[in-house]
C-alpha cells in the first residue's frame, strides 16, 4: 500500500468516525442505543480480522498483527461492557490482546523478531497483575509475580531462541529478576506471618542447592567434552623403488617369461628403449 493510498483510506476512516460520533452526541442515534454496542463490536471485529488476514498473506509485514489484535481486543471490551463482569477485565483483555500480537510476531520469525518476546511477556505480566489485584493477595505476592514474571520472560527468550549461544545475555536479567522475586516473596510473607519468620529465613538454602546442581552439571559436561580426540592415521607415502647395487634397470620374473622393466613393474614410466636393450641379458635374445 502506497503512502498516498494509505493516507486517503485512513483520512476517510477518521472523517466517517468523526461524523458518526458527532451525530451520536446530538442524539441522532438515540433509537439505536441498544444496538450500537453490537454494531461497534462487529465493525471492530471485521477490521481486526482484515488486518490479521493481511498479516497472514504477508508475514514480512509483521506490524499488521498489532492493530489486528488490538481491534479484536477493543471488540471484546465493547462486548463485555454490557455484561456483569468486573471492570478490571477490560484492562486485562487489552493487555492480553497486545501480548498475543507480539507473541505471534515472535513465533512468525524467531530469528529476526526475537525482540517481540519482551513486550509480549511484559504485557502478559501486567495483565496477570491486574487480575490478581482483585483477589486480595498480599503486596509481597504481587511483587513476586512482577519480578518473577519478568524473569521468566527473559528465561523463555533464551530457551526459545534458535541459537541459544547468542542469547546467553538473557540469563543475567532472568536470574536477577527471579532472585528479586524470591526476596520480595519471603520477606513479605515473613512480615505478614511472624510465626513463619524463623523458617522463612532458611530460603537461601534453595540458592545453595541450585548452585550445587549447576556446578555438578557443569562438571559433568566438562567430563563428557574432555574425551581425547581420535587421531587420524598417518597419510601413506608413495613407495620408492630402489634398485639393488649392481642390478640393471630391469626385473627378471621367476617364471622366465621375459624381461619386465623395473620402472614398469613398480607402476612408473617405462625407461628409454635403448637403455633397456643395452642392459638386457644377452641370453634373452639368443635364437
Amino acid at each position: 500500500m502506497s503512502r498516498v493510498r494509505g493516507g486517503l483510506i485512513w483520512g476517510l476512516v477518521l472523517a466517517v468516525l468523526g461524523v458518526l460520533l458527532l451525530l451520536w452526541n446530538f442524539d441522532v442515534f438515540a433509537s439505536l442505543a441498544a444496538q450500537v454496542p453490537l454494531i461497534l463490536t462487529g465493525v471492530m471485529l471485521f477490521l481486526g480480522l482484515a488486518f490479521l488476514f493481511g498479516f497472514v498473506a504477508r508475514r514480512q509485514e509483521w506490524w499488521r498483527a498489532i492493530p489486528g489484535f488490538l481491534l479484536l481486543s477493543v471488540a471484546a471490551i465493547i462486548y463485555l461492557a454490557g455484561r456483569p463482569v468486573p471492570e478490571v477485565w477490560s484492562g486485562a483483555v487489552l493487555f492480553l490482546g497486545l501480548a498475543l500480537a507480539f507473541g505471534v510476531i515472535f513465533f512468525s520469525n524467531r530469528r529476526q523478531n526475537w525482540w517481540a518476546m519482551i513486550p509480549a511477556g511484559t504485557l502478559t505480566v501486567v495483565a496477570a497483575l491486574l487480575l490478581l489485584s482483585t483477589q486480595g493477595l498480599p503486596a509481597a505476592v504481587l511483587g513476586a509475580v512482577l519480578y518473577g514474571g519478568m524473569g521468566l520472560v527473559f528465561g523463555l527468550l533464551y530457551l526459545l531462541a534458535p541459537e541459544r549461544r547468542q542469547f546467553l545475555w538473557a540469563l543475567m536479567p532472568a536470574g536477577v529478576l527471579l532472585l528479586m522475586g524470591l526476596i520480595t516473596l519471603f520477606a513479605g510473607l515473613g512480615q505478614d506471618n511472624p510465626s513463619l519468620a524463623p523458617w522463612l529465613r532458611l530460603w537461601p538454602l534453595l540458592l545453595v542447592i541450585a548452585g550445587i546442581g549447576l556446578a555438578v552439571l557443569a562438571l559433568g559436561r566438562s567430563g563428557q567434552g574432555g574425551a581425547p580426540a581420535q587421531e587420524l592415521p598417518p597419510v601413506p607415502q608413495a613407495a620408492e623403488s630402489t634398485a639393488a647395487q649392481g642390478a640393471g634397470v630391469h626385473a627378471v620374473p621367476e617364471t622366465g617369461q621375459g624381461v619386465v622393466p623395473a620402472a614398469d613393474a613398480a607402476g612408473g614410466e617405462v625407461p628409454d628403449l635403448y637403455e633397456f636393450l643395452r642392459n638386457a641379458p644377452p641370453e634373452q635374445y639368443k635364437e
